[in-house]
């Protein structure tokens, strides 16, 4: 992540024709912006964490993979983990049913395994008979 403190004008100027001039409107005071390479929600994260100590901090607005975002946006992928996290736990729903229906077979075998095991000791041998 790198953070650069800029002028606004500068800003602006930037953000005209990329699609991103709505972020023109939150554009006043002390800006600093904020740029990320692979996790997209890495500076809301970082941001907000500082944020939570440093009252003076404002985070006014954002943008991702060109869409303005607005502050509810942008603290909901503050609360997200991270690009990892996020992929483990799809991961992990995407094998779960496979995960169950494995367990659910094996709970079958043990299951006649243990019938087998009590017919064993109940009759005192391994061989099945018919009644």
């Amino acid at each position: 992540m790198s953070l650069r403190v800029s002028k606004n004008t500068l800003v602006i100027r930037a953000l005209a024709g990329t699609g991103l001039e709505g972020l023109a409107k939150v554009l006043s005071g002390p800006t600093a912006v904020a740029f990320a390479l692979g996790d997209p929600a890495a500076p809301a994260r970082i941001l907000f964490e500082f944020a939570k100590d440093h009252e003076q901090l404002k985070i006014k607005g954002g943008a991702m993979q060109g869409q303005v975002l607005g502050l509810d946006r942008i603290r909901y992928m503050a609360t997200l983990g991270t690009r990892e996290e996020v992929l483990a736990k799809v991961l992990g729903g995407i094998q779960a049913p496979a995960t169950n229906i494995a367990m659910s077979l094996l709970g079958v075998h043990r299951r006649l395994a243990g019938l087998l095991s009590a017919h064993r000791a109940k009759t005192g041998s391994g061989r099945l008979t018919a009644a």
